[in-house]
């Protein structure tokens, strides 16, 4: 995926995981799902990876995504990204 793409999945993840409660001003590829100042709970965690999964039309495994240990967003990112079509010429 090309630089462009990435920076409107990110963009449109950002929007969904601020939608779902997370603090947007903290948000960054380095922020780790599960810290406190991100304010996500896990019901909303959820909600999130349902609305992510809607989005980008991917499955995503939260067991691969979030397994209780510190995961950064950019790993979410990538996930997402390795799971979309390549684009056309």
């Amino acid at each position: 995926m090309n630089t462009s793409q990435r920076d409107v999945v990110w963009k449109s993840m950002k929007r969904i995981l601020a939608g779902c409660g997370a603090e947007e001003s903290v948000l960054t590829e380095e922020s780790c799902i599960g810290d406190p100042e991100l304010e996500l709970s896990s019901v909303r965690f959820i909600q999130a990876m349902v609305e992510l999964e809607n989005a980008f039309d991917v499955e995503l495994d939260v067991r691969n995504i979030w397994n209780g240990n510190q995961r950064p967003l950019s790993e979410l990112l990538d996930y997402i990204e390795a799971a979309l079509p390549e684009a056309g010429p």
